[in-house]
């Protein structure tokens, strides 16, 4: 049973920090797949500090000495395993589905799993197992990890290693002190069998982070299959230190490294992003039933991205408007929101990098998920040229249609505490020119309008499968019908609700 894979799962949370935790148990995603999670009261490094040798500070103190005695209890009452969580871990989206492709490929003798992190790579080798597994040199971050019995001793050891050694002798690594240098230096020496995903499986919530002392986004690190790409041979490869961070959406990525850097480093030049997959954009103004379509498409089993958010909420399958944060981030930098006219030329050119960085991101989590692609934000209606560049043949649009007037006196309901009423309804105009356009260069488009998909959820999620080509269970389209919901009309239009 996969609710059995961990002897413990346990998440390790400050008593001055209730709300860190509330957050934690909140975000946790309805597929699940490890039971129940254990709270461990942090060590509080400002009421036990350290001694005067260690250099990290309380807080760093503090996550030492609480995975360290988590780890001496596991070892003490002899558990075969156990995963240790920290309260701003946060869940890729599609988790079960994502933790199920890994673990099926996760080879038998692991000792240490990253299943969060941050890979350091200082030019030396990463190697891929497999589609779905890695083998990482190099990693920081203790947000999401997991240990065997062997990885427990290894790790309890070196956490009590010698720190009155000189600076320069082999053990120096102990005057940096801070967990995360204790265990990049065992994962250096290779002795352990250490895994982590292709992609991490968790990220960081934003907030203010304890060690840093200070607000942080959200972040996502760079993933494995960026350093050694599936296009790559399987042998290892010299992996590219991480390059600039750009932010997408509140969380922090890291891209594809230059060609510069590529040459230096990498046998094979620089990898591009793979755009031959299919890419699913939903075209609608704001208030045109865009929100309840995509997440048709996300019960459909659709890979819209990793942190969805919007109007409706931030829980995708309860309530959510489907829309993926890096994807609503770019595009507000090419259009501020609401404008009413379109940007300057130079910020296009921005923008259209970003999309397609965006786009081949999700594109190649989507393979290894077996589904595809796709992404929702009323913006996407002045992108449509961008679109067409990025993808070509391989677009595959989908037009939530309502009628303007609807859709502005709905929008306008909804947002006119945030901006003036005319500011709202030209920005929708503006937007719905914007969408004609787009449509009109297209000649391959499927149009749901959104009265019949309030009135038949069943029959227009049949032309969706056929249009896509997908082959969902029941359960996915009794879910995408299910999510369908009229409630959600905010205007009364001839006396009936819209």
């Amino acid at each position: 049973m996969v609710e059995r894979f961990f002897g413990r799962v346990v998440c390790v949370n400050l008593d001055r920090s209730p709300d860190r935790w509330k957050e934690f148990l909140r975000d946790l995603p309805v597929d699940w797949p490890f039971g129940e999670v254990e709270r461990f009261a942090a060590i509080d490094g400002q009421k036990c500090p350290p001694p005067h040798w260690f250099r990290g500070g309380a807080s760093a103190w503090g996550c030492n000495q609480s995975h360290r005695a988590l780890i001496e209890d596991a070892l003490n009452r002899g558990l075969e395993s156990i995963l240790l969580l920290e309260d701003d871990a946060i869940c890729r989206a599609n988790f079960l589905k994502r933790w199920e492709s890994f673990v099926a490929e996760l080879p038998d003798d692991w000792d240490l799993l990253y299943l969060g992190g941050q890979h350091i790579v200082q030019n030396r080798m990463i190697e891929r197992i497999s589609r779905q597994v890695y083998r990482p040199y190099n990693v920081n971050r203790t947000h999401a990890w997991a240990l065997r019995p062997a990885g427990m001793r290894a790790v309890y050891q070196r956490l009590w290693c010698d720190y009155a050694e000189p600076a320069g002798t082999p053990t120096d690594v102990g005057r940096r002190h801070i967990i995360d240098n204790h265990l990049a230096a065992l994962l250096e020496e290779g002795s352990l069998k250490v895994y982590c995903p292709a992609r991490w499986l968790f990220g960081q919530r934003e907030g203010k982070s304890e060690i840093a002392g200070r607000q942080l986004n959200e972040r996502w690190w760079n993933d494995a299959v960026e350093i050694q790409p599936l296009d790559r041979p399987k042998a290892s490869v010299r992996a590219v230190p991480p390059p600039r961070p750009e932010p997408t959406g509140g969380r922090i990525r890291y891209y594809l490294p230059t060609r510069r850097q590529a040459d230096k480093f990498g046998p094979k030049g620089p990898v591009l992003p793979d755009l031959s997959r299919p890419f699913v954009p939903v075209i609608g103004v704001h208030s045109s039933g865009s929100s309840a379509l995509a997440g048709v498409l996300w019960h459909l089993g659709l890979h819209l991205g990793n942190r969805l958010v919007g109007y409706y909420g931030t829980r995708p399958g309860k309530e959510c408007g489907y829309e993926a944060a890096g994807l609503v981030t770019l595009c507000n930098r090419f259009v501020h929101w609401p404008a009413t006219g379109p940007p300057l030329p130079e910020r296009a050119e921005h923008a259209q990098l970003e999309l397609q960085r965006w786009i081949a991101d999700r594109q190649n989590e989507a393979a290894g998920l077996g589904t595809l692609a796709g992404g929702k934000y009323p913006i996407l209606c002045a992108m449509g040229e961008m679109l067409d560049q990025i993808c070509g043949n391989n677009l595959l649009p989908i037009h939530a249609e309502r009628p303007l007037e609807e859709s502005i006196e709905s929008f306008v309901r909804r947002e006119r505490r945030r901006k003036p009423a005319n500011q709202l309804r030209r920005h929708q105009e503006w937007l719905w020119d914007e969408k004609q356009e787009t449509l009109a260069r297209w000649t391959r488009y499927l149009t749901i309008e959104y009265r019949e998909l309030l009135e038949d959820p069943r029959g227009q999620i049949g032309r969706i499968v056929e249009y896509l080509s997908i082959n969902p269970s029941d359960g996915q389209i009794a879910a995408a019908v299910g999510s369908v919901d009229p409630r959600k009309r905010h205007v009364v239009i001839t006396g009936v609700m819209q």
